[in-house]
């Protein structure tokens, strides 16, 4: 009678923990998968966000001609800067590139520590991502061939998260 009391009691116990486990594992996904569309709501459905998107595009065009813009993002006097005029979100060029270079900073980080579902964000921010991404990776090798001297320390986030990002969305799906 008792070994049958305990068996009893010890198959509640596991069920009991195998049910937590479970639902503690199905909240958590749960809770990724709001971050990420909170996430995307705050970004992309929000017209002031969208309108850095907007006013990267001449510098991603420009480009391969003109490198320019990086100046802005180095440790240089301000008289060896080009001087720019401000978009009509009264920012300059850098200033947006600069927005937009810290949301991806700010995407890689919640990726890296586990706060996103990475299914959701890739199908959500993978297109965006790849409509950037030679630009992101081109801009990133010039700033690291300038000298060491020149760029800021630490390194700005986005220096980490362009790589780790291209990779996280260009590798197939688990």
């Amino acid at each position: 009678m008792t070994t049958q009391v305990i068996q009893i009691i010890v198959a509640a116990l596991t069920g009991g923990l195998a049910g937590a486990f479970v639902r503690y594992f199905l909240d958590r996904r749960s809770e990724k998968r709001r971050a990420v569309l909170d996430f995307y709501w705050r970004v992309f459905l929000e017209r002031e966000f969208r309108k850095h998107f907007h006013y990267v595009r001449p510098i991603r065009v420009a480009w391969p001609q003109d490198k320019s813009v990086l100046q802005h993002f180095l440790d240089l006097p301000s008289d060896q800067k080009p001087k720019e005029t401000e978009c009509p979100n009264d920012l300059t060029p850098h200033q947006n590139l600069s927005i937009l270079l810290n949301f991806w900073g700010v995407l890689y980080v919640s990726l890296r520590d586990g706060a996103l579902d990475e299914s959701l964000t890739r199908s959500l921010f993978g297109n965006v991502w790849q409509w950037h991404d030679n630009f992101h990776r081109d801009f990133l090798a010039a700033y690291q061939a300038e000298a060491p001297s020149k760029r800021p320390t630490p390194d700005p986030i986005w220096v980490a998260a362009i790589p780790f990002l291209h990779e996280f969305f260009n590798r197939p799906s688990a």
